[in-house]
């Protein structure tokens, strides 16, 4: 009777222990990643590169918790680094840009047509994004000269539009512009 309810109880806690085990991810880690939407990011990464002519080149680190780290490379009002720290609700408003682009969904690269790029264009300028978000960085290279087919055999929009609206309203969240004068400098669109 004894080693019968020995055995009961060693079954029922051999089953506890390996249904426990086989259902699956249920951190809280694995059921964000399993959405689409960013809730939070440990640190977005947003560069500038240049082109053949006069496009600002910088690099901006922006750190969950405000932090923001600009280097200015090319064509900037201000070389070098400065420092400056986000409002909760800029950061909240990079959240709220990153998820209505759906930036999880995108390639990991734009530059050619293997990239999905309609066409591709020489000599432009292009943004490096990234974010780590989850404990995983999503890293995704866009060149500007991805563009959609135009009539005429001339350069259509930057592909994907999405991507590239993206990068400006990253830009407007972060006021790049005190660092960058854009109205002095050559901005393909």
């Amino acid at each position: 009777m004894v080693f019968r309810r020995l055995l009961t109880i060693l079954g029922l806690l051999w089953v506890l222990c390996f249904s426990a085990i086989n259902l699956g991810p249920t951190t809280a880690y694995a059921q964000r990643k399993a959405q689409s939407e960013i809730t939070f990011f440990y640190e977005l990464v947003f560069e500038r590169t240049m082109c053949f002519g006069t496009c600002p080149a910088y690099k901006i680190t922006v750190n969950a918790d405000g932090r923001v780290e600009y280097e200015g490379k090319a064509w900037v009002k201000t070389k070098g680094i400065a420092t400056d720290r986000l409002s909760p609700d800029k950061i909240e408003q990079l959240l709220q840009a990153l998820n209505k682009a759906n930036f999880l969904s995108f390639r990991d690269s734009y530059a050619s047509r293997e990239d999905g790029c309609p066409t591709s264009w020489t000599c432009n300028p292009g943004v490096i994004l990234s974010v780590e978000v989850y404990g995983q960085r999503k890293t995704i290279h866009h060149d500007h000269g991805c563009r959609e087919e135009a009539a005429g055999g001339s350069r259509g929009e930057v592909y994907p539009r999405q991507l590239y609206l993206l990068a400006e309203k990253i830009d407007e969240i972060v006021e790049t512009s005190r660092w960058v004068d854009t109205n002095m400098h050559e901005r393909i669109p």
